[in-house]
């Protein structure tokens, strides 16, 4: 009720200045040109590395200050999605996508596709977009759209997000915030900034967020799920210190330290439908679920009655406190899990600091980041983060009669005796343990003239090492595995039944160098070119663990009580193209070799815009993107080398100002998109993982709108469309496995140039479909209405959000498939009229709607009427929610 009550009031306030608006609007002479409040304020960008107005720069750019996402509700990377054509942004993954192009692989040695610049600094690692970015430690967010490898060259083939710092200022300013939002949700920050003396200045900050109850309900223990990082509820900290000096005029510069860690729970999926109990979904151990076949509810289910091994009835145990079973899972955001999630980032610490020196004609500018940090992330290893049943222990039904085999080897009454699973606190366990740097050294003119250029030097380095564990801590006979020969393997104390782990180096260094030519005042030319120079060396071990083989015809079936587990780890014949020859570590048991590749390239632009009045602008643009090579690391993989991936972009762009109150800005795009690094499923040896392969070739195009209509003074009306077909047009002769269909016996399945099954997997044609996350259409229409009293102003905003219907994997299949989606949301922003407080009443998602930011599917291990038995697995996006936010600016 409290909830419901809360939303009402924003949502009544927001209709209310609507039906005002539109009465003034239509009632209301035309406005005049002039009055700030009725004009479109200018925007200034630093898109082309110089500061300019939005509507003058000729790239396809959103950009939003503090004060328009304050009033927008632009607090992350999944909020700024809402409001920016062409971007699309996946929770569970946390993955940023623009116009198709992007990264879906967790591996730290596949770079992403859209870089992420703080401060003019390359962040590349997984973890460094989550960290903290309200609108009081960041004045302009930027979002580049299309190939950026000119000015930022790290691997944005996709696009380019870059945030700018609040910076110290000559004056002193001092403010507070404080918020409380439901699922229990509080979070207080402050920041004090201004001078020490006449040449230094100072800004100190901090932010300290809670979050105690989930957006998940767990039906056996405390809940998980939020909006603190990465998906979770718990608690993150975040401060830095800034100090920038302009020592006279030629040399000033600026430097930052800060520190941001959390430790949240790891929630953002739900299964749709009911509990998999397939005994081996993958074949490193019973799966948890399995157990369930042995309670009543489960036991005729088809995944029990056609399982290899039988769960012997009575014999299930839950973990203490679970209190239901929730086969039917009615509820999507209800599950059962015997241990909490969590997320963690520790050890952080990143510094930057940029020098920029005036001479005579030009600026010399020298920027200089550096980030470590180390994140952990564990997770119960059922089917994927949270869906564990709660089951602790069960027993596998022996044979009825003594294999020769069994008795041969052990001399015991165990070869018919039960085999006692304890899958309790089976944990998935991921790690990044990540420091990297940057130089870059630019040189920028500052003449009148009709030539402009700019040119630089970039330097990126980054270690890091990666394991990656299923560890199961609880089965013995893991930690004493043997080999298929029945010979003692090396000792496994850690119960690690999958480990992998990398250790990389990355080395970049490129040289860049982009003129302007301005024929005329209407008619100016740009043209760009840069050299890409990267190599990645370190190397990769793999171990894997088979409890309970049964499939192979190792397991409880003949062995009962005895049963083993086997090492399975093993060498791939050969040496590939970027690594070593494979040798397996007689003390650790693990393979390992080593990886080493080197990638060149050349990349630039060419763009021609015409300026024929000083409120429109056309432009035509030619870029070329590049993403850096990989490795398929910590697997062993056959083809452990992925081939960089390029985009050719072909991009024409308009904008106009109409009377000063109206800006319309649109872009068409094309792009051949080749050897887009895509991970999908594979069998390696014996275990269902995840290789990243090229796609030879894909096609992008589509159109985006952006635009901003301010009829009367106090009301601005904003909408964006984007139009996006991302396809694969051709794969080369290649076939690909759906590890989620590996027999291709789903609807949509296409075989067509395919080699005939293997082993019982049929590999699939993928000429045709759509790429990841590139939803076809998305519309977000929002307006803010603001009344003016002698104390102060009330902005009333509320937004709509239109998702088309977005596949999460190249298979467009049922299972991958999110729905369309729409989304309300609603603000109330009170200022008063000296802007020293401001207070935020928000509700979004003001309808509490279900909807999916991502998808894929979960085999069941059975077949049903001919066809593989499928689950979906979905991505949420938040529920309802609402608060209220205080902001106190001393004066």
């Amino acid at each position: 009720m409290k909830h419901a009550l809360l939303c009402g009031v924003s949502a009544a306030v927001t209709i209310i200045a609507v039906g005002m608006a539109a009465s003034q609007a239509l009632a209301a002479e035309p406005p005049a040109a002039g009055p700030a409040s009725t004009t479109v304020g200018e925007v200034v960008v630093t898109a082309e590395k110089r500061g300019g107005n939005l509507e003058k720069v000729p790239v396809a750019v959103t950009a939003f200050s503090a004060a328009q996402r304050d009033l927008l509700g632009i607090k992350s990377l999944q909020d700024l999605t809402d409001f920016t054509p062409g971007f699309s942004y996946t929770s569970f993954d946390n993955r940023p996508y623009m116009r198709g192009v992007g990264r879906q692989s967790d591996n730290l040695a596949i770079d992403p596709g859209v870089a992420t610049y703080l401060d003019g600094v390359y962040n590349g690692a997984n973890a460094s977009s989550i960290l903290q970015n309200d609108s009081l430690f960041i004045d302009n967010v930027e979002v580049l759209r299309g190939p950026q490898t000119t000015l930022y060259g790290q691997n944005a083939d996709g696009g380019a997000i870059n945030m700018i710092s609040r910076k110290p200022t000559p004056d002193f300013e001092e403010e507070i915030r404080a918020g409380v939002a439901n699922y229990d949700k509080e979070y207080v920050e402050a920041a004090i900034s201004g001078p020490i003396n006449e040449h230094l200045r100072f800004r100190l900050a901090g932010n300290y967020t809670t979050q105690n109850g989930g957006y998940y309900n767990n039906l056996s223990g405390a809940r998980e799920g939020g909006s603190v990082a990465q998906g979770g509820d718990g608690k993150s900290d975040h401060i830095e210190l800034q100090l920038a000096g302009d020592f006279g005029p030629k040399f000033d510069w600026w430097a930052k330290v800060a520190s941001s860690n959390f430790n949240v729970s790891y929630h953002t999926e739900t299964q749709l439908g009911p509990y998999g109990v397939s005994e081996f979904p993958n074949p490193l151990m019973p799966n948890q679920n399995f157990g369930l076949c042995g309670l009543a509810p489960y036991a005729n289910n088809l995944n029990c009655t056609n399982s290899l091994d039988k769960v012997v009835p009575g014999s299930t145990v839950l973990a203490s406190g679970a209190s239901a079973l929730n086969p039917a899972n009615s509820n999507v955001r209800d599950f059962n899990g015997d241990f909490k999630s969590s997320s963690n980032q520790n050890k952080d610490i990143s510094f930057s600091t940029a020098e920029t020196y005036h001479a005579d004609g030009f600026d010399v500018k020298y920027t200089f980041g550096y980030q470590s940090f180390y994140y952990d992330l564990t997770a119960p290893w059922v089917n994927s983060q949270g869906l564990s049943s709660s089951v602790e222990q069960y027993q596998l039904a022996g044979p009825t009669t003594a294999n020769p085999l069994c008795t041969a080897i052990y001399a015991n009454a165990g070869c018919t005796q039960n085999l006692t699973v304890n899958p309790g606190q089976t944990q998935f366990t991921f790690i990044e343990n990540d420091k990297f740097w940057s130089h870059e050294l630019d040189f920028t003119s500052t003449g009148a003239g009709p030539l402009q250029w700019l040119a630089g030097v970039y330097y990126y380095g980054e270690m890091y090492d990666q394991p990656i564990n299923v560890v199961d801590p609880n089965q013995a006979q893991v930690k004493d595995p043997i080999y298929f020969t029945f010979t003692p393997a090396p000792a496994n104390p850690s119960g690690s039944v999958y480990n992998e782990f990398t250790d990389l180096h990355a080395r970049s260094l490129d040289e860049f160098v982009q003129f302007d030519y301005a024929f005329n005042p209407q008619w100016k030319l740009t043209a760009g070119i840069r050299d890409n120079d990267d190599t990645k060396s370190g190397y990769e071990t793999f171990r894997v663990i088979l409890f309970d083989a049964s499939e192979y015809g190792l397991g409880v079936n003949t062995f009962g009580s005895n049963t083993p587990a086997f090492d399975a780890t093993s060498c791939t014949a050969g040496v590939y193209p970027g690594a070593g020859p494979c040798t397996i570590n007689p003390n650790s048991g693990r393979a390992v070799r080593s990886l080493n590749a080197h990638w060149n390239a050349v990349t630039g632009t060419v763009n021609l815009s015409w300026t024929p009045d000083s409120t429109t602008l056309a432009y035509a643009k030619y870029s070329r993107g590049y993403k850096e090579g990989g490795f398929n690391s910590g697997i062993m993989a056959v083809y452990p080398e992925t081939i960089p991936e390029t985009v050719d972009a072909f991009e024409v762009g308009f904008k106009k100002t109409v009377n000063h109150d109206l800006t319309a800005n649109i872009d068409a795009f094309y792009y051949n998109y080749d050897n887009e690094q895509q991970p999908l499923g594979e069998d390696v040896n014996g275990v269902i993982d995840t290789v990243i392969f090229n796609i030879p070739k894909s096609q992008n195009y589509g159109v985006e709108l952006e635009s901003t209509w301010r009829p009367i003074d106090n009301l601005s009306l904003n909408l964006t469309y984007a139009y996006l077909v991302a396809k694969v047009v051709s794969t080369g002769g290649k076939c690909f496995e759906d590890v989620a269909d590996p027999a291709a016996t789903q609807p949509g399945a296409n075989t067509s140039g395919c080699p005939l099954p293997v082993g019982g997997v049929q590999l699939q044609n993928l000429t045709g479909e759509t790429l990841p996350e590139s939803p076809k259409n998305r519309v977000t229409l929002d307006g803010i209405y603001t009344w003016r009293f002698d104390p102060g102003s009330l902005s009333a905003s509320a937004s709509f959000v239109y998702k088309d219907a977005t596949y999460g994997s190249p298979f467009n299949r049922p299972y991958t498939l999110a729905p369309s989606y729409t989304q309300v949301n609603t603000r109330l922003v009170w200022k008063d009229a000296k802007d020293r407080y401001s207070a935020i009443l928000f509700c979004d998602n003001i309808f509490n709607a279900v909807n999916y930011d991502g998808v894929f599917g979960l085999n069941e291990g059975v077949t049903q009427a001919g066809k593989e038995l499928i689950d979906k697995i979905a991505s949420l996006t938040a529920p309802r929610t609402f608060g209220l936010e205080l902001q106190y600016r001393f004066r």
